[in-house]
């Protein structure tokens, strides 16, 4: 057993569970493959042997061979019943498996021959024949142990499982169930998320429509602004060109005190005049000028 284990496994092997004297799991990784083996002790064949009745020498054993079964969820890909060529007694066990696990479990077993056939052919085995002629010589080489795994494969293909189980039923339904649940679930996640999505999606849109109306009602400004620098300026210019000697707009004066102190200014500039009178008079005589508005001239 501990040869064939060490065949499959190699060297990068762990151990999963140990039950001294009942079975020990071991496991590793096989080209690429994870791989679970479970090893059962020799003595199971002289147990079943020293047995008057062997339907009590396989109540015996039951308990210990559901345990192993239960090992590799949710069931092995293949029963192994490694034989040499002594005799045909080995076709104990696989009676042991039909009585506890049924006539289907034959169906997922295959006989293993270490490094060579019997002395008689192996199709003549009585423990293949039951294996329905499925048997494999298995050698410690990459390219037999590969060649394992294809016959496996090969044997599992035409299954309704790739896996042996007694109680397929339930676990289709099982299955079936938590199916039906993670799709239920599924939708409803996918359901909440495009939800959640829509109403991003609103968010997003309601916030570039504040930005749109922002970005309008800043450039509103921009060109009021604008609008109001150009007045100034051409106020300006009319302030220079009429000969003002000081700016009369001042900030944050109100327009109607600006219009009234521009009046102002005008009327006062309109108002003052430069006379300039030549006397007819006799020597003596004196020109005033005077440049105080509405004044008379007077003679000295």
């Amino acid at each position: 057993m501990n040869s064939v284990r060490a065949f499959i496994l190699g060297e990068n092997q762990t151990i999963r569970r140990n039950r001294p004297g009942i079975c020990e799991l071991r496991e590793g990784y096989v080209q690429d493959r994870h791989v679970s083996v479970v090893t059962t002790p020799v003595e199971w064949l002289a147990r079943l042997k020293s047995f008057w009745f062997f339907k009590n020498a396989v109540k015996s054993l039951k308990n210990e061979m559901e345990f192993c079964e239960s090992l590799v969820f949710p069931g092995p890909h293949a029963f192994l019943l490694v034989i040499d060529d002594k005799s045909n007694e080995e076709s104990l066990l696989l009676d042991a498996i039909r009585e506890v696990f049924g006539q289907e479990a034959l169906d997922y077993s295959m006989v293993l021959f270490i490094n060579a056939c019997p002395r008689n052919q192996p199709r003549d085995n009585r423990c293949v024949k039951a294996c329905g002629n499925r048997y494999h010589i298995l050698s410690s080489t990459n390219q037999s142990v590969t060649r394992l795994f294809v016959e496996v494969e090969k044997m599992i293909e035409s299954k309704k499982s790739n896996f042996f189980t007694n109680h397929f039923e339930f676990f289709k339904k099982v299955s079936v169930h938590l199916e039906q649940e993670f799709k239920t679930e599924y939708e409803t996640k996918e359901s909440e998320l495009l939800r959640k999505l829509t109403e991003m999606n609103e968010t997003l849109q309601k916030k570039q429509k504040e930005i749109m109306d922002l970005k309008t009602e800043v450039d509103l400004k921009n060109a009021m602004l604008q609008e109001e620098r150009h007045k100034r300026k051409a106020l300006e210019e009319i302030l220079t060109e009429g000969g003002a000697e000081q700016a009369l707009l001042t900030r944050g004066q109100p327009r109607t005190a600006q219009r009234q102190a521009l009046s102002e200014h005008k009327d006062e500039r309109e108002g003052q005049i430069e006379t300039r009178e030549e006397d007819s008079q006799p020597s003596g005589s004196q020109y005033v000028y005077s440049l105080k508005p509405a004044a008379s001239l007077q003679t000295m």
